[in-house]
């Protein structure tokens, strides 16, 4: 049986949940040593082929935010991206996915307090 009922294709709504923030919070805790180690300055680990423990800590953190948020490989995380970001690739899956990802941010910082920054 056949219905005339258009369906209404609603985009999802990501939680963002306790865990989801402590995820952002861990990976903001270590984002200045990352930036440093990959910018140019020399990672503090012993071994060159490595990263040091507060690399490895921001890209395990930074890799289980966006498993929680559901983000597929193409899509722009939330952690990297700032307005206007989409101009860099016009027309492409990442740049399609910027605002998402900004938006996303903006619901992080929402939910992030002054406790949770002080507990990282």
């Amino acid at each position: 049986m056949t219905t005339k009922r258009t369906p209404i294709h609603r985009a999802g709504r990501t939680p963002i949940t306790p865990e989801v923030v402590a995820a952002y919070v861990a990976t903001k805790e270590h984002a200045d040593i990352y930036d440093s180690c990959i910018g140019g300055e020399p990672c503090r680990s012993a071994d060159p082929s490595r990263h040091c423990e507060e690399c490895r800590a921001h890209i395990e953190a930074h890799e289980q935010l966006d498993r929680l948020l559901g983000l597929r490989l193409w899509e722009a995380s939330p952690l990297r991206v700032e307005p206007g970001d989409e101009e860099r690739r016009p027309g492409s899956a990442w740049a399609n996915s910027v605002p998402q990802a900004l938006e996303l941010r903006a619901q992080l910082e929402d939910g992030v307090t002054g406790e949770d920054l002080n507990d990282a």
